[in-house]
């Protein structure tokens, strides 16, 4: 008597050779990675454009301040008003296009270095919430192992800070918050430096 597959047997067979629905099921496996690279990847890209778009700012900023002139074409002492600083601090901040630059926060501020190589904060300005803020208290400030060759005796420089807060499209992803900062620093061009209010270069 020869063996005849029970009805079960049959529908096992059926579902061991039938293929249909492989690929959805797949798919279903690799879809959640697929996503998650993808989103990583736009997220990373965007963090490296601003950080780079960030330090452009800070450079930016150090150097506009560094470029005020003479009020008169004659030459003679350079000073900034809380106008031009204001101005400054939104023009480099428009660097940060396409991303919004509502979330900086930056410093602009002189350093005395003197005789002996000692860095000195004479004024100083702060940007938060596109707003003028103070900035570093004046006095001694101490620079970066790789900043000190910029301490030259008996100069000036400004140097600016810019912080970037940072808010991902995809939070689970990354958390919100400051990237790394960037500085700037740049010598007064037209003068051996650059007054602030009734804080003049001999203060």
């Amino acid at each position: 008597m020869s063996a005849i597959p029970s009805p079960l047997l049959r529908l096992g067979r059926r579902l061991r050779d039938d293929c249909r629905g492989l690929a959805a099921v797949e798919f279903a496996f690799i879809l959640p990675l697929m996503l998650v690279l993808t989103f990583a990847m736009i997220e990373t890209t965007d963090g490296i454009a601003i950080d780079r778009k960030t330090d452009i700012t800070a450079r930016t900023l150090s150097d506009l301040i560094a470029a005020m002139q003479p009020a008169s074409a004659g030459g003679g002492t350079v000073s900034v008003t809380d106008s031009d600083i204001r101005d400054a601090f939104v023009a480099s901040a428009s660097i940060m296009a396409p991303y919004p630059a509502s979330v900086i926060e930056a410093k602009v501020s002189q350093i005395r270095i003197d005789a002996d190589g000692n860095a000195t904060v004479v004024w100083s300005k702060g940007w938060i919430n596109n707003e003028i803020t103070t900035g570093h208290e004046p006095g001694a400030v101490t620079l970066k192992a790789s900043q000190q060759g910029l301490l030259t005796p008996n100069t000036y420089l400004i140097w600016s800070e810019v912080k970037y807060f940072y808010r991902p499209k995809v939070p689970y992803l990354m958390q919100a918050g400051f990237l790394a900062p960037h500085e700037g620093f740049s010598r007064p061009r037209y003068a051996p430096c650059i007054s602030y209010g009734a804080t003049n270069c001999a203060s």
